[in-house]
């Protein structure tokens, strides 16, 4: 019986941070942008009116656009490629809320509703499966920090890195609290061949805000591609911990517990990624649409190397079929159809 090689995983966009992959995918995607625009509402579907704070990012974690909502909670993002997106809310008197969707490379025109909870008096709770991830300190910032912020993610989607970083900087200058100026520091960091800066600057927006789901992502594909599988494994399942939800924390455990030899519960990760949870539980459960071009395919890779590694050459098998009918031509599809020759040539026990 050929030996099962639990070797490490080859997974390209988590090894290179979001702005290298954003950038390749960009160019293949914009020959037909989305006009986006993003509707702030309460849960009676009425507007959140003005002064709510908006920031969209790719689903890599790239700055795209940010900006305060008008009197009809309406922010125009604007021309942007096809893709999948996050989008995080903040603002006086409402929970912070985070969201993923999907724009279909059209050339159509998209509203992006997000619901949001009105805060109960000053210090009100999160809902449960609403995890923050712009601190209070976040709500603080100083108009001219918010500028250089903005100011730096124009320039970010023109792909003008050193730009960028400048104007994070000055943003990091007029209000040293300011998470979400680190985590984009810490992207044009890497960006500039810089882990230990790019490293640096993820930690930082951590240990201001514990809850900021993406600076976590990103420090914890970093610990990845440096090797730091235990930390890496440590930081996703803390994030979890706290937003359950998050497909881009679970792909990372997974593939770093499947480096750490721990097969079952890469498996588990990987899989929780296509599988809803009980009917009955509290969040809204754990799936994305199949369309989505970074999470599924990827995630049947490792569940069938998890798998295949645990002698469960059938479920492998499975996996692996499944990778390829989502992505025939995608990154993995050669080691993939190299991964089922050599299953196929593993004679099954024999019958008891």
């Amino acid at each position: 019986m050929p030996r099962l090689r639990p070797g490490p995983v080859l997974i390209f966009f988590l090894v290179l941070l979001p702005t290298v992959a954003w950038t390749q995918w960009s160019r293949r995607s914009r020959a037909l942008p989305v006009s986006l625009v993003v509707r702030v509402v309460g849960e009676d579907e009425r507007p959140a009116g003005a002064r709510c704070f908006v920031q969209v990012t790719t689903g890599f974690g790239v700055p795209v656009a940010s900006g305060y909502t008008d009197p009809e909670g309406r922010l125009t993002v604007g021309s942007v490629p096809g893709g999948s997106y996050r989008v995080h809310v903040s603002g006086e008197g409402i929970q912070d809320q985070e969201e993923q969707f999907y724009l279909t490379p059209d050339g159509g025109y998209q509203v992006q509703t997000v619901h949001v909870r009105r805060e109960e008096g000053r210090g009100g709770r999160p809902a449960p499966g609403t995890p923050p991830t712009v601190s209070v300190a976040e709500l603080k910032v100083p108009k001219k920090a918010r500028k250089e912020l903005d100011q730096g993610n124009q320039e970010a989607k023109r792909e003008h890195w050193a730009q960028a970083e400048a104007h994070f900087r000055a943003a990091i200058r007029e209000y040293p609290q300011y998470a979400m100026a680190y985590n984009n520091l810490g992207i044009m960091r890497f960006q500039a061949g810089d882990p230990a800066g790019a490293r640096a600057a993820f930690e930082k927006a951590v240990e201001i805000n514990d809850r900021y789901a993406q600076a976590y992502v990103n420090l914890g594909r970093l610990l990845y591609s440096a090797g730091d599988n235990a930390g890496a494994e440590n930081l996703m399942t803390k994030l979890l911990s706290f937003d359950p939800r998050n497909l881009d924390a679970l792909i990372v455990l997974a593939a770093a517990q499947l480096r750490l030899g721990e097969f079952t519960q890469s498996a588990e990760n990987a899989l929780r990624v296509h599988t809803p949870e009980e009917a009955n539980c509290l969040l809204p459960c754990v799936q994305e649409p199949a369309t989505l071009p970074n999470h599924p395919s990827v995630a049947h890779f490792i569940a069938g190397r998890a798998l295949e590694s645990s002698h469960k050459i059938g479920e492998a098998e499975e996996q692996f079929r499944l990778y390829l009918a989502e992505t025939p031509d995608g990154p993995l599809a050669a080691q993939v159809r190299a991964e089922l020759k050599s299953l196929q040539k593993i004679e099954p026990p024999p019958a008891p």
